[in-house]
């Protein structure tokens, strides 16, 4: 009969890991899970930023209005009803604007990782339209 001490099976438990066939395994199941993972946070990440433009847009829409009820005009200016010109993903612009409507929108700063402008005119109606190029200066056709 063998004659074990408890040293050596301490030292025989002790001495025992992982393969390297099963860390290869796991870094390649990790791999595949952030790989499926990667493009659909940045999908979420695309829209959350359009919403939060289009967001902005209603809230310059709304400071119009009241801009509107104490001057009888829609020729405002961001700054006259305190709205900020941009954030850190779009520039926001108040266009086509007279006396009596308006035409706001969103120009995405990096065009190359947000695709798309958004509009709002003063009777509430919204567009998108796919920005081409950085060179998306000119405003709406």
């Amino acid at each position: 009969m063998l004659d074990f001490t408890d040293r050596q099976v301490i030292r025989t438990t002790a001495n025992h890991g992982f393969s390297l066939i099963e860390l290869l395994v796991v870094l390649t199941l990790i791999g595949i899970i952030v790989s499926a993972a990667v493009p659909s946070y940045s999908a979420y990440a695309v829209s959350g930023r359009q919403a939060s433009a289009m967001a902005q847009l209603n809230k310059i829409s709304i400071a119009l209005e009241q801009y509107y009820t104490r001057h009888h005009s829609y020729e405002a200016t961001l700054e006259q009803i305190n709205i900020p010109d941009s954030d850190s993903w779009f520039d926001y612009s108040i266009n086509n604007h007279d006396r009596y409507s308006y035409h706001i929108q969103a120009n995405p700063r990096q065009p190359n990782r947000l695709p798309l402008a958004f509009s709002l005119d003063h009777l509430g109606r919204q567009h998108h339209r796919k920005v081409q190029s950085s060179a998306w200066q000119n405003g709406w056709p």
